[in-house]
């Protein structure tokens, strides 16, 4: 059964919608690239997460801490409110419904590892409560979209902040490049990318996540 999100109405009142899937787009930031000692990607570098990592019930994310360094990465995250194939840029807006921010937490570690062997990144971004999630509201006109200002806070300080105006692909471009080879559908999530400031979490930590002052939730690490 697929887990339930809360999306606030139009009208202010929410509602639950399923979700389908889960696509990530890594390496979407140029100073997170530079972080990371990365090199520009000339496509979006696309990955995804099962949707049990989605926390639907709780506030309370319990880690395989013992398995190495975890990292936070705060992303604007959107939901698809239609099902599309082949989406033309200039319709590609007509497909996303909400947006909120959220954390693709990594385990680090393990993803150098993965990467270094040439092998798939599911072990280290699909694990348990590795997708954390605000609550959705509906989404702006592209414009409006363009200047949201997302953040991350770990303890009470601020370690992340972003706008789309600095996305290496921006969401016209991703949605066309999915949908070439992916069907994508109501319910879908996308995680959009992360800016720089990326850090570890540890037991106990208190880690907050917005979009401008609308949008906030506050998780605590087990």
């Amino acid at each position: 059964m697929s887990p339930e999100i809360s999306v606030e109405g139009s009208d202010g009142d929410p509602y639950s919608k399923p979700v389908q899937s889960i696509y990530c787009i890594g390496q979407n930031y140029l100073k997170h690239i530079q972080e990371l000692q990365n090199k520009i990607p000339d496509a979006p570098v696309v990955f995804i997460k099962p949707v049990s990592a989605i926390v639907t019930s709780t506030t309370l994310l319990d880690f395989p801490i013992e398995k190495g360094v975890i990292h936070y990465e705060v992303e604007l995250v959107l939901l698809l409110g239609k099902t599309g194939r082949r989406i033309d840029k200039s319709e590609a807006w007509n497909y996303v419904e909400a947006y909120t921010a959220g954390i693709d937490f990594t385990m680090r570690d393990l993803q150098a590892d993965l990467r270094e062997k040439g092998l798939p990144w599911l072990l280290s971004k699909g694990f348990d409560h590795s997708a954390a999630l605000a609550n959705f509201r509906p989404i702006p006109g592209p414009d409006e979209f363009e200047q949201l200002e997302f953040w991350l806070d770990l303890n009470g300080s601020r370690k992340q902040t972003g706008t789309p105006e600095d996305m290496v692909f921006d969401i016209p471009t991703i949605l066309t490049f999915l949908s070439r080879t992916i069907t994508l559908q109501e319910g879908d999530l996308l995680f959009t990318g992360t800016p720089a400031g990326v850090d570890r979490v540890r037991s106990g930590d208190s880690v907050s996540i917005g979009v401008g002052e609308n949008i906030k939730k506050t998780f605590t690490i087990k």
